[in-house]
């Protein structure tokens, strides 16, 4: 069964809009296509701030055993 934990809300200021992300921790066994990136190197990439915010916010998270 796949877990997944709820992070806390983040919200972020647009010129003209406000952005709310529901985030979700899921731990995937393999990586479909795309640019997977350990989160060290995540954290050094050219990333929107939002996205940055969250990728931060990983560090103080308590995953309850899960990696």
């Amino acid at each position: 069964a796949l877990r997944a934990l709820r992070l806390p809300l983040l919200q972020h200021g647009f010129t003209h809009f406000r952005l709310t992300i529901h985030p979700l921790l899921v731990e995937v066994s393999q990586p479909t296509s795309g640019l997977w990136l350990d989160l060290a190197s995540a954290r050094q990439a050219a990333l929107p701030t939002p996205v940055r915010t969250l990728l931060n916010r990983l560090a103080n998270v308590d995953t309850g055993g899960q990696k």
